[in-house]
């Protein structure tokens, strides 16, 4: 069935853009990567991944007779042989044919990936700008208001002990970002506490990010009324 005979193709596809694009993707938007994945510019940034890894394949010359790809020396393994052809496609896709430097000791790359990664900085603007405004709405409408710094840091640094698996270095990174706006007078109360609350929405996501700030709007009214 011709069907089948896409299926290689396919699966080479689907390869290349979760490894080459859904694992970039993830590495870097922390606090909600798989909304980052399945926004409209996460969605074109795998299938230009998929897309690129399919025409390198192409330029490679290779034909799969129903068993496996000629020429490649892997196991008679469907997922196998996706898997093998789909990495040969991404080392090429990620390489540097060579490289010129110029008068200022600066280095000028030329190959593929020069082009690959001109498209992909585009898309992951695109994602990089949506998940901001998110994130920007989020933290604007559980923060706005609270002006109390010191004991908002302390409460989102207790917080922190919620987390089983947050390495020690990323809790002390978060403690070092909270005492430099504590030390920061140039801006205000309020606005450090916003300021905060995005290094704590890297790491808590949304959904934890809008619990704590609840537990931290309860905790700042007892206070008040003690």
């Amino acid at each position: 069935m011709w069907t089948w005979g896409l299926l290689p193709w396919a699966l080479i596809a689907m390869f290349v853009a979760a490894v080459a694009g859904a694992a970039d993707i993830l590495s870097r938007y922390r606090d909600e990567p798989f909304r980052a994945i399945f926004s409209r510019y996460g969605w074109a940034y795998m299938a230009v991944n998929a897309l690129i890894g399919l025409i390198a394949l192409t330029l490679f010359g290779l034909e799969h007779d129903g068993t496996g790809f000629k020429g490649m020396l892997v196991d008679d393994s469907l997922p196998l042989n996706a898997i093998a052809v789909g990495t040969g496609a991404m080392l090429l896709l990620r390489s540097k044919l060579f490289s010129i430097r110029g008068e200022n000791g600066a280095e000028t790359s030329f190959g593929p990936q020069i082009v690959l990664d001109a498209l992909l900085v585009v898309l992951d603007r695109g994602i990089d700008r949506q998940r901001a405004a998110a994130r920007h709405t989020l933290v604007y409408k559980k923060l706005a208001g609270i002006t109390n710094f010191s004991e908002t840091a302390r409460f989102f640094q207790m917080s922190l002990l919620s987390f089983q698996n947050l390495s020690e270095v990323e809790k002390s990174q978060l403690v070092d970002i909270i005492d430099e706006y504590d030390k920061d007078t140039g801006w205000s109360d309020s606005l450090k506490v916003m300021a905060v609350g995005f290094a704590i929405l890297t790491v808590a996501g949304e959904q934890n990010f809008a619990t704590f700030v609840d537990s931290l709007q309860k905790h700042l009214d007892a206070s008040t009324n003690e």
